[in-house]
């Protein structure tokens, strides 16, 4: 009995190994990448509309032109003062054409590079008044990469200690994000999206009676700052405040730091109209900023109503110089101001990965290797035992036909699902709701 036994569970092994194989093989199959040939590169559907736009008359094969003009990339041009359109090809043709789903560089020009990270260049800070991030994040990040902000202060974040899920999205590959929210009430909150190169710590965060804050201790390599990120809300019946108590407030708060920090920079949204030099708070802000020592640096608007409510503020005499102060996107009703510092960045932190050229797999030699296969497994004189040599020898086999590597890698941050596009389409659906 216990021999029909056995047969039994042998051919319902050699099936389950056979079928594994199956679609083992036919995955590599299909996933394996056409040759390599020579000066080739391969397009999407928007980047030809692109090279369309900008590209001049080029050399095409007759094919290729039906096909691109059935598509709707190519069109003849048009007639003009009453005369029918023109039959003749804005192409002249010569045979010269790759047959594989590809475009030849010959014809077509390459696109512009995707941007650099130069650790040469000036470190770049900035700063935006969001009035809830969460509402922003794809949009916010993406600027954040396309700018090349490498330290960037959010105010009005309107995160909540139990944001977790939205705070975990801002952690890009290559920036972490630290969140201050506002205690015991709603809206408010600081946070400060920074490359992960660049050491940020918390030194102390709270809130006044008129203002939130987050004191930062910024540290790479040559480069130590602090930096004081203000929330100062504006005057309304439920923040019945004035700029007289936040005046007060901030030069204890900032006389403070000022005596322990030479090189600090306070930036935020301050809510005191700065662009208007004759009004009575302005006039008093700037006095207690001539006091210290300090100047404010944005000369322009950060506000859809023409005000300027988000500055950036700095000693005179510190040896951290924030120049090329210049406006950005509005991502809410203010804006992106950027500002850079005079020191160069850190370099991209790399590290190691180990990988399989899975792809690189000889498949006559695997189908020779796993033929043999089927003896060596069912040679157990146990289930168990099958399953254990059946692991075993393919791992074996991996080994030996994609042997693990190791390689060096840079961590850039990237986000490849949110371009232009993605931005105009997010852009009509909130209009929609």
């Amino acid at each position: 009995m216990w021999h029909f036994r056995l047969l039994f569970w042998n051919g319902i092994i050699e099936i389950f190994i056979l079928f594994s194989l199956r679609i083992m093989l036919n995955a590599t199959l299909w996933s394996q990448e056409p040759m390599a040939r020579p000066n080739v590169i391969s397009y999407t559907s928007s980047e030809l509309h692109y090279i369309r736009r900008h590209c001049k008359d080029t050399s095409v094969n007759p094919i290729v032109f039906d096909l691109l003009k059935d598509l709707g990339i190519h069109k003849p041009s048009r007639g003009h003062r009453g005369k029918p359109s023109s039959t003749k090809r804005s192409v002249n043709w010569k045979a010269n054409w790759d047959y594989n789903n590809t475009v030849n560089l010959e014809i077509l020009r390459s696109l512009p590079k995707e941007h650099v990270y130069d650790n040469n260049s000036d470190c770049k800070i900035g700063l935006i008044n969001t009035r809830s991030i969460r509402n922003e994040i794809e949009q916010f990040l993406h600027h954040t990469i396309d700018e090349s902000i490498d330290i960037c202060i959010v105010t009005e974040t309107w995160l909540k200690l139990t944001d977790t899920f939205e705070v975990a999205n801002l952690q890009l590959t290559g920036y972490k994000f630290v969140s201050t929210p506002r205690q015991n009430r709603t809206g408010g909150g600081i946070g400060i999206l920074h490359r992960d190169n660049i050491t940020v710590t918390v030194v102390d965060s709270g809130a006044f009676p008129s203002f939130e804050f987050a004191r930062y201790d910024i540290t790479f390599e040559h480069l130590s700052l602090t930096v004081c990120a203000i929330y100062r809300p504006p005057y309304s019946r439920i923040n019945p405040i004035t700029a007289s108590v936040f005046f007060e407030e901030f030069d204890n708060f900032m006389s403070d730091i000022i005596l322990t920090c030479r090189d600090c920079i306070f930036l935020g949204d301050f809510n005191v109209q700065v662009n208007k030099l004759d009004h009575p708070d302005t006039v008093a802000f700037y006095d207690l900023l001539n006091a210290y020592g300090m100047h404010q640096l944005v000369p322009f608007a950060t506000h859809t109503l023409g005000n300027t409510l988000d500055l950036i503020i700095s000693r005179n005499d510190s040896g951290v110089v924030l120049q090329d102060v210049a406006e950005g996107l509005f991502l809410s009703d203010h804006r992106f101001v950027t500002a850079t510092i005079s020191t160069s960045r850190p370099p991209l932190i790399r590290k190691q990965i180990n990988f399989r050229r899975i792809k690189a797999i000889d498949h006559t030699s695997l189908r020779s290797d796993v033929i043999g296969l089927s003896d060596t497994i069912t040679s157990s004189d146990n289930f168990d035992g099958m399953v254990t040599t059946y692991i075993k020898e393919w791992r074996t086999l991996l080994d030996k036909h994609a042997p693990v590597r190791s390689k060096l890698i840079t961590i850039r941050p990237h986000i490849p699902w949110f371009d232009t596009e993605a931005q105009k389409l997010k852009t009509l659906k909130r209009n929609a709701e």
